[in-house]
């Protein structure tokens, strides 16, 4: 089974299993979900950088790119998984509860999932137990594209980055 399909059989159980709203957190279709990691790719990288849109690929190069943009981060270290992942309600401006949760690796396969959901609900499937895979990474962005937090597996890292002054 591929890492992509394994990511999306975990949300599922955990939807299942922690009852979470499913009107307010769905998977989205194949043909949206590229639609939308283009978008963001476009919003907040140089594309001048890269020969293909893959936001697993651009993670470790995300901190020198977003020097430009507000940007401010937390690594997990001594925090819980929960306490981690708290950050998120404090990075996420209040207005922007309805977001893409994007889970994205690039182990032996180059994949992303997108689901769009409220934070409340995007936040218990990341913390009762979405597998990021190998390398694996998530990106919480806004509808507008005017912010994200992404989750960098490697550096253990959630940074927040907003293009406009908050």
């Amino acid at each position: 089974m591929s890492e992509k399909t394994n990511v999306q059989y975990e949300v599922e159980n955990v939807v299942k299993e922690f009852s979470i709203d499913v009107n307010r957190f769905v998977k989205v279709l194949e043909e949206k979900s590229k639609d939308i990691i283009d978008d963001v790719f476009y919003s907040f990288v140089d594309i001048s950088k890269y020969v293909k849109v893959s936001l697993n690929c651009i993670y470790d190069k995300l901190d020198d790119r977003f020097k430009n943009y507000l940007s401010k981060g937390v690594t997990c270290g001594e925090l819980s998984w929960e306490d981690f992942l708290s950050y998120i309600y404090k990075f996420a401006p209040n207005k922007d509860n309805s977001v893409y949760l994007i889970i994205s690796g690039s182990g032996e396969e180059d994949y992303s999932v997108v689901y769009d959901g409220e934070i409340s609900e995007v936040v218990k499937v990341l913390f009762y137990g979405v597998p990021l895979g190998n390398n694996g990474d998530f990106t919480i962005v806004s509808k507008y594209y005017d912010w994200l937090i992404y989750y960098h597996d490697d550096k253990e890292r959630l940074c927040y980055v907003t293009t406009i002054d908050t």
